[in-house]
């Protein structure tokens, strides 16, 4: 990934889902890399938390965690009555269907490339109408 690639600071975070620390680490490191504000969660509980707190532009989120897993987060979040944004699914063991399903907008398998995590981060942000074009 190259840093910094002049691009303006989007003014709301990537809100970084996983239970483990290390991930969510990683994932920080690689998205503030390519140029994005990032707040973290550890679970789905926390993370209904930080949605409301912080307003993301886009959430990167763990399927399997405890307390609150990743499924029960993103039906509770759908169920939402403020904005609603992309959610890029990390898991093990998902297919494209079961993903839409669930209503992520995109998943990754772990173990993931960051580079590929930037490439499809980029590409849930570029406004929809750019997209279909």
């Amino acid at each position: 990934m190259v840093a910094g690639q002049n691009r303006p600071l989007p003014a709301r975070p990537i809100l970084v889902v996983d239970d483990d620390a290390q991930v969510r680490a990683l994932l920080t490191l690689a998205l503030t890399d390519e140029g994005f504000p990032v707040v973290t969660a550890p679970n789905g509980k926390v993370a209904l938390e930080r949605v409301e707190e912080h307003q993301p532009q886009l959430i990167v989120l763990d399927l399997h965690m405890p307390e609150m897993d990743g499924r029960t987060f993103l039906a509770l979040y759908r169920l939402g009555r403020g904005p609603q944004v992309p959610v890029l699914l990390t898991t093990a063991g998902s297919n494209a269907s079961e993903v839409a399903d669930m209503g992520a907008d995109a998943f990754i398998a772990k173990p993931f490339d960051l580079d590929d995590v930037g490439r499809t981060v980029r590409g849930l942000l570029v406004p929809r109408t750019r997209r279909a074009a």
